[in-house]
C-alpha cells in the first residue's frame, strides 16, 4: 500500500499526488463509510447505557469486561466514522490532527484484544476453577486486569504520537494505515504477532470450553438450560474473536487475494468498520438479557425481570 509521510506539514489537506481524481466515487464511499460506522455505533450506545445503569450488571464480572470492550469498539467506530468526512472532502485538516486519530484508533483496538483474552479466562475460570471464582473473578482482580489492558493500549498510544511511527488516514486511498515513518513497518508486524497471538490463545481457552462441555452432555445425557446458556456464550464469543481475526489476517494479507489498490483498501477498511459491529449484533440476538433490556429502552416492549447470570 502506497503511503505518505504525515509528518509533513507543508500541506494539510492530503498532498496533490494523493488527491483522489472522482468526486463521485469520493462521496459515496465517504457516505457509506460514515453511515455503517453510525449504524455499528449506536446500538453499542445503548447497549453500553443498559450494562451502565444495572447495578445487577455491573456486578457480574463478565458484563464488566463486556462494557470495556464496548468503549474500545464504539472509540473505534467514532474515528472510523471520521474517515468518511475525510474521504468526501479528501481532507484531514491536518497532519497531527490525523496522527492523533489514527493513533487513538488502534490503541483502541490494542486494548480490546487483551480484554478479549480476559473475557475467554473468565469463562475458563467459571467451567475449570470454579472454586476460585472469588479471587480470579473478583472485582479487584477483574478491576486490575481492566487497567492492565487500557494500559497496554496507552502504551501503543505513546508510541503513535512518537516520530517514528504514525497511523492515519489516507483519503485518497479510502483508508487508515501506516504512514512511511522510520519504525511504521515493524509497528504493523508487531501489532500482527501480538493480536494474532492472543486471538489464538482464546481459541484454545474457548476450544477447551467447547470440549467439555460436550463431554458433560454425554456424560449426564441432557441439555440443561445452564447449558444450553453455556452454548449460546461461547458461540457468542467465538463469533467475534473468529471475525476479528479474519480483519486481522484481512488487514496484514490483502494482497495474497487481491490487486494493491484503492478499493481492495476500502474492502479491507469496511471490515474493520463491521468488527465494531459484531458485538452488539451477537448481543443482541444470543443474549436475552441484553436483547430484553435493549428492546425495553427502545419502548418496543415492557422487559419483566432476568436474571443476568443465569441468561448470559
Amino acid at each position: 500500500m502506497e503511503v505518505c509521510n504525515i509528518t509533513n506539514e507543508t500541506n494539510p489537506c492530503v498532498f496533490a499526488d494523493h488527491v483522489g481524481d472522482d468526486p463521485v466515487a469520493n462521496w459515496l464511499v465517504g457516505v457509506i463509510s460514515l453511515f455503517f460506522s453510525i449504524a455499528c455505533v449506536a446500538p453499542y450506545v445503548i447497549i453500553l447505557k443498559i450494562i451502565a445503569a444495572d447495578k445487577e450488571l455491573k456486578d457480574v464480572p463478565a458484563y464488566r469486561i463486556m462494557f470495556h470492550l464496548g468503549i474500545s469498539d464504539v472509540t473505534q467506530g467514532v474515528l472510523l466514522a471520521i474517515g468518511g468526512p475525510f474521504t468526501m472532502c479528501q481532507c484531514t485538516l491536518h497532519p497531527i490532527i490525523n496522527k492523533i486519530c489514527g493513533g487513538i484508533l488502534n490503541s483502541a483496538f490494542f486494548a480490546y484484544i487483551p480484554l478479549t483474552v480476559l473475557l475467554a479466562f473468565n469463562r475458563l475460570v467459571i467451567f475449570f476453577s470454579p472454586s476460585k471464582t472469588g479471587v480470579l473473578l473478583g472485582k479487584k482482580f477483574t478491576t486490575i486486569c481492566i487497567i492492565a489492558c487500557w494500559l497496554w493500549g496507552l502504551l501503543f498510544f505513546s508510541f503513535y504520537l512518537s516520530p517514528w511511527v504514525g497511523l492515519a488516514y489516507f483519503p485518497a486511498e479510502y483508508t487508515w494505515g501506516y504512514d512511511e515513518s522510520v519504525m511504521s513497518e515493524a509497528a504493523e508486524t508487531l501489532e500482527l504477532y501480538a493480536t494474532v497471538s492472543q486471538l489464538a490463545a482464546c481459541g484454545v481457552i474457548y476450544g477447551l470450553i467447547a470440549i467439555k462441555l460436550i463431554l458433560t452432555r454425554r456424560a449426564f445425557g441432557n441439555q440443561s438450560s445452564e447449558m444450553r446458556h453455556e452454548f449460546r456464550f461461547l458461540l457468542q464469543a467465538a463469533l467475534t474473536a473468529g471475525y476479528c481475526m479474519f480483519v486481522q489476517f484481512a488487514w496484514h494479507n490483502y494482497g495474497l487475494f487481491f490487486d494493491d489498490q484503492k478499493w481492495t483498501y476500502f474492502a479491507v477498511n469496511m471490515m474493520w468498520i463491521f468488527n465494531v459491529g459484531v458485538n452488539p449484533t451477537v448481543y443482541l440476538a444470543l443474549n436475552k438479557t441484553l436483547r430484553g433490556r435493549f428492546v425495553e429502552m427502545c419502548g418496543l416492549k415492557k422487559q419483566t425481570s432476568i436474571n443476568p447470570t443465569t441468561t448470559f
